[in-house]
């Protein structure tokens, strides 16, 4: 909620961040991770994705959690961490 995420989608192969308008995260921010991430992905104005191989439910939750923890840092302004 604090990130303005609407939706987070972790179907397998990738994880999909939908945002809502009013996001605290900075364009620049986005931009610095798709720099520093080379499996983030634009998706569409309002979406990130993120590349990941296939994996059992209980290692997309923590997936989801390490990329959650990446995006509040970013907000934060700390360096993204790494994958």
């Amino acid at each position: 909620q604090a990130l303005g995420i609407r939706k987070v989608d972790a179907p397998g192969e990738h994880i999909v961040v939908q945002f809502g308008r009013h996001t605290p995260l900075e364009p620049q921010d986005v931009i610095l991770m798709l720099q520093s991430h080379r499996d983030f992905r634009l998706a569409g104005p309002d979406r990130l994705k993120v590349l990941r191989k296939g994996a059992e439910p209980m290692e997309r939750a923590a997936q989801v959690r390490e990329l959650l923890a990446t995006l509040t840092a970013a907000v934060r302004g700390r360096p993204p961490l790494k994958p």
